[in-house]
């Protein structure tokens, strides 16, 4: 994570907002999502210590910490995650794959429910007991 990603203003206008559980990180974002998903692969199962995790993707471009920096780490497939130094509330992943994109952890905006999930990802790794989004319909 490089310092200027923690300090850049963004203008106000369609902001969408959220950060961490201890409100130390905050971040703003631009625009609309490319695409909003639930993700069951055991990268993202351990990481953020759920059963799955929701994610919605910006653009990098759009996406800016207002308050605070997170701390990051790399796991062994490239991804970036960041995280809260001091609550530990996992933030966002960054892959090399896709540069271009943020995605960020949906229940960490201010607003997850403007925002629901369209579809499921890393179905084959998905815990048994764990119900795909088209199995809820």
């Amino acid at each position: 994570m490089k310092d200027e990603d923690c300090t850049n203003e963004m203008n106000q206008k369609s902001e969408i907002t959220g950060g961490c559980y201890c409100g130390k990180i905050r971040y703003a974002v631009r625009g609309e999502p490319a695409h909003v998903g639930v993700c069951h692969c055991e990268n993202c199962r351990r990481i953020t210590g759920g059963q799955a995790v929701a994610w919605v993707i910006f653009a990098k471009a759009d996406f800016r910490y207002t308050e605070g920096c997170p701390t990051t780490c790399q796991s062994e497939t490239g991804a970036i995650w960041s995280f809260c130094p001091s609550c530990g509330t996992t933030l966002n992943y960054r892959s090399v794959d896709r540069a271009g994109n943020v995605d960020v952890v949906l229940v960490t905006l201010d607003d997850p429910c403007r925002f629901p999930p369209k579809e499921d990802s890393s179905n084959d790794e998905k815990l048994p007991w764990v119900n795909l989004l088209a199995e809820a319909k």
